[in-house]
């Protein structure tokens, strides 16, 4: 049986159970084979709905059939719904513990969340249970490549390339792996190697394009990731370095050329559009950049002075504080987080506490009212709303001078937060805006020299701020003084809207 093509990270490898699929479990009936069978192949051909609806019919008959399960997480994730990806991977495992094929795609899953290290431990589960496949070491290796241990990645990633030595993905991150470690002609041979095996493989041409361009050849880097991105028109990585080389050259209408030509394909792209806002601000200052950096029209504060289940604001807040204090998987400054002296637990969408679906409800009524404002606005990126949604929660709590450097949110549609408790600290210093919300600053290494069109939000306990995720933004840095008590720590709510 073919395997169905799956939309991931070119540099992660998916598996699929076959042998799982053309057997079936013992408890299965024909007819549910026969379903199961027919939606792999709708799933084959892209029908990802139509594949999601035979699942379900099985699952309705089955509640138990862990291929079902297992192919409805693989759909999923191929939609972009990560969260129900990954509670149909983790049903599956659940009916079938140690199966190497949904631990590589539950790891594919949690990676696509930025979930580094729980992608991580997934791979090497399936490692431990199965050690010869290839996918799986590349997958750990391109894990710890992002994590900065190099030394690890390249093993994990010459393994991967002992039991495959075509695993082209493989080759191209252990490019990757040698080139940030300081091994630039290495590097080259295996990008070149890996184009040896498929011309047509753009990855390779992407990393090898970057190696070029550290040689200082850049009109040969430049030629590596023009033909990557005929090869490859949807991946991202090629016309970002592509559109960075013609910046730092100073043709900026080459640049923002590039990013047009990608938006005209995919409008809602965060990255693109966060890219060309800050352009436009180089290019033509605020009056070219207002187009997509209209803070006043587009970012949204809405106030709530109730909160359903709870007899007030504040009874909510102590509940919810005292809630989100103790979740176990709070984590100090997380990797590859924006959090600095502050901590961070995820999946909050997730958790059925009192608190938090009363959050949840909130954050519905705040959307609701955003997309509301927003359908009479025309001929913008932001627009059309998306019809279908997810969203993805988690919370921040800053301690002292704990702060947020200026990120975006690449995964989502629209982003918010919602203050739950602020420090002291905050009202004795409004002038210097401590602990406000500041968009439109663009990190250190993006290297713009136009002064940033910058827009500041005071925080309220009970106010929820909404904005378009491709907006740069931080948290101006309170004090120096550690926080006491939960009364001192900054407590906010962030949430995701992702369009499915």
């Amino acid at each position: 049986m073919t395997k169905p093509p799956i939309s991931t990270n070119p540099q992660s490898v998916p598996v699929f159970g076959q042998a799982s699929l053309a057997e079936g479990n013992a408890e299965s009936n024909k007819e549910s084979l026969e379903h199961l069978q027919t939606g792999f192949e709708l799933h084959q051909d892209g029908r990802i709905e139509e594949a999601l609806a035979l699942y379900h019919q099985i699952l309705e008959q089955e509640s138990e059939n862990a291929d079902a399960f297992y192919l409805a997480g693989v759909a999923y994730f191929q939609v972009h719904d990560y969260v129900q990806s990954e509670l149909y991977l983790e049903t599956a495992l659940a009916l079938e513990p140690g199966r190497s094929d949904i631990l590589i795609n539950l790891g594919n899953c949690r990676h696509a969340q930025s979930r580094l290290e729980e992608a991580l431990e997934a791979y090497s589960q399936a490692i431990t249970t199965d050690p010869n496949i290839a996918e799986a070491h590349n997958n750990y290796g391109n894990i710890l490549r992002e994590l900065g241990r190099f030394d690890e990645a390249e093993s994990a990633l010459r393994q991967a390339l002992r039991l495959k030595p075509d695993h082209l993905p493989a080759r191209s991150n252990l490019a990757g792996t040698l080139r940030s470690l300081g091994q630039l002609e290495d590097a080259e041979a295996e990008a070149r190697k890996a184009l040896e095996f498929d011309p047509a493989f753009d990855p390779a041409l992407t990393i090898l394009g970057r190696i070029l361009l550290d040689h200082g050849k850049t009109d040969e880097a430049i030629e590596a990731f023009e033909k990557a991105m005929q090869l490859n028109a949807d991946d991202l990585a090629p016309r970002m370095s592509l559109a960075n080389i013609w910046h730092q050259r100073g043709d900026m209408e080459k640049a923002l050329n590039i990013y047009n030509e990608h938006l005209s394909q995919n409008p809602h792209e965060t990255m693109v559009l966060s890219a060309k806002a800050l352009l436009l601000n180089e290019i033509g200052g605020k009056d070219r950049a207002k187009a997509l950096l209209d803070y006043e029209q587009f970012i949204k504060p809405v106030k709530f002075d109730r909160a359903p289940n709870y007899n007030s604001l504040n009874q909510f807040h102590a509940a919810l504080r005292e809630h989100v204090e103790q979740l176990p998987d709070l984590k100090f400054e997380p990797l590859l987080k924006s959090t600095r002296q502050g901590y961070q637990a995820e999946q909050l969408e997730r958790d059925e506490s009192t608190p938090i679906k009363t959050l949840k409800e909130i954050i519905a009524e705040g959307v609701e009212q955003y997309c509301v404002k927003c359908e009479a606005i025309n001929d913008h990126p932001l627009m059309p709303i998306p019809e279908d949604l997810s969203i993805t929660i988690w919370v921040t709590i800053l301690e002292g001078a704990g702060h947020q450097h200026p990120h975006i949110h690449p995964s989502a549609w629209l982003s918010g937060v919602y203050y739950v408790n602020l420090p002291e600290i905050m009202e004795k210093n409004k002038e210097g805006h401590a602990g406000w919300i500041e968009f439109g600053q663009p990190r250190d290494e993006d290297k713009y020299k136009a002064e940033p069109l910058l827009y500041t939000v005071q925080p309220e306990e009970g106010l929820m701020v909404m904005f378009p995720s491709y907006m740069f933004h931080r948290t101006i840095p309170v004090n120096d003084s550690p926080a006491q008590s939960s009364t001192d720590k900054r407590i906010s709510i962030a949430f995701d809207v992702m369009a499915r």
